[in-house]
């Protein structure tokens, strides 16, 4: 029983040492991984520019287009002097809490809240 064992290990031993050594360079692997991630870097930060410079542009052309007329524009200054904000982000925040009044309030709730200020009503926020 031995010598059947010695024999086959030493049959493996010899298929083992007359394999062609499978070698493989590291430092070409490592390099053509960091490139390819590299690669996939550049093209996600070219991505997020061209999202950030699309959603600055939408603001800009949103801000442009904002004006508050009447008596509306004194709460507009008074909101912009008081909470340290441009008039642009004043209007738009009064704007968004009008709009979200609007869709939680009754019509004759709603329009209490608009006959108290002239300009509060849909002229004035275009």
């Amino acid at each position: 029983m031995n010598a059947f064992r010695f024999g086959l290990m030493g049959a493996s031993l010899c298929l083992v040492l007359s394999a062609p050594a499978q070698a493989f360079d590291l430092k070409s692997m490592t390099d053509s991984a960091n490139k390819a991630v590299n690669d996939a870097s550049d093209e996600a930060n070219s991505s997020v520019n061209e999202a950030n410079d699309a959603a600055t542009g939408a603001m800009d052309s949103a801000n442009s287009k904002l004006a508050v007329t009447g008596e509306a524009q004194a709460l507009v200054d008074s909101l912009s002097t008081d909470l340290g904000v441009t008039q642009q982000q004043a209007a738009g925040g009064a704007g968004a809490l009008l709009a979200m009044a609007q869709n939680n309030l009754s019509g004759d709730q709603f329009s209490g809240i608009t006959s108290k200020v002239p300009g509060l009503d849909s002229a004035g926020w275009r």
